[in-house]
């Protein structure tokens, strides 16, 4: 992240008196979390969110670039928001696509990867860093008695997560899902995958802090439970436990709930399926997301 004027006018506009900020996302869950942290971080550091761009100082838009489709999709969200914000606003595009392809942004914008949206604590004078701050719900939020508005046509499709403020709803027997992300990152090395350049490889939150977002969800009557990883199964790899220790540690306590495991990749499922029997056969794994594909040479081929 280079200390250029451009950048040093962020941080102004950060510290001024008047610090309205627009926190906007693009792309799977994950990204939808780290967007939550990122608004709940600037909210507890005295920032005023909005979600009006014509009076943002400051908007936050973490991009997907996943596939070119990916991509397109975020260059077009670019101009719908360029065509609303101020003039003198700062856009800034962050997360996946300025580390997977830095050109399609054709060097317009300050961009700020993963790990330098963390460092704006070091440069600002906050109340609570970065580590301090977890996020349990996704962008647009989740609330109760909100209808579900689908439009299909792309630009219009932009304009309700980000102006009209209609929050995806869950259908869920069990209520409203309860987030919490695990890890980042992942010890693969598909040539067909883009995410590995931004995510890079496993980084996971200690047992202690998931288990804790886990108990404080619960004690706030949460029953459905999300456990958030760009490859979950490699959870703990990089801290010398696994998933199974965590898992472990959570379905020991008691009461009605579930847990849904995203992404848990074929080769990790396969590693630890006779150590996760005695866990599903529990009832409290709603469900298991792995890409099946992934373990197919004959697909790979093709």
């Amino acid at each position: 992240m280079e200390e250029s004027d451009s950048f040093k006018n962020i941080v102004d506009k950060l510290g001024a008196a008047r610090k309205k900020i627009c926190v906007l996302c693009l792309g799977c869950p994950e990204s939808h979390i780290d967007s939550a942290r990122v608004q709940v971080f600037l909210k507890r550091n005295g920032c005023i969110i909005t979600e009006n761009l014509k009076e943002a100082d400051l908007i936050f838009f973490r991009t997907c670039g996943f596939t070119k489709l990916s991509e397109l999709e975020v260059l077009e969200a670019i101009r719908h928001i360029k065509s609303k914000m101020q003039r003198d606003a700062i856009l800034i595009p962050w997360g996946c696509l300025p580390k997977i392809n830095p050109n399609a942004l054709n060097h317009n914008y300050i961009t700020l990867s993963e790990e330098d949206v963390w460092k704006l604590n070091k440069l600002l004078a906050v109340k609570e860093p970065t580590e301090n701050v977890n996020a349990n719900f996704l962008l647009p939020k989740h609330e109760k008695n909100s209808k579900i508005r689908r439009v299909i046509d792309f630009p219009r499709n932009l304009l309700w997560p980000f102006e009209r403020n209609h929050p995806i709803v869950n259908t869920s027997k069990y209520g409203l899902p309860y987030f919490i992300k695990a890890s980042t990152g992942c010890y693969g090395g598909c040539t067909y995958c883009a995410i590995r350049l931004s995510r890079g490889k496993t980084k996971s939150k200690r047992i202690e802090e998931v288990a804790s977002e886990f108990n404080r969800g619960l004690k706030l009557g949460f029953k459905d439970f999300r456990l958030v990883g760009t490859d979950l199964g490699a959870y703990g790899r990089d801290r010398g436990c696994t998933l199974v220790d965590l898992l472990n540690i959570i379905t020991e306590e008691e009461g009605k709930y579930v847990l849904s495991l995203r992404n848990v990749n074929p080769y990790w499922l396969i590693e630890m399926y006779n150590e996760m029997k005695p866990i599903l056969s529990s009832g409290k794994i709603r469900y298991i997301a792995s890409s099946v594909e992934l373990g197919s040479n004959r697909i790979l081929k093709k």
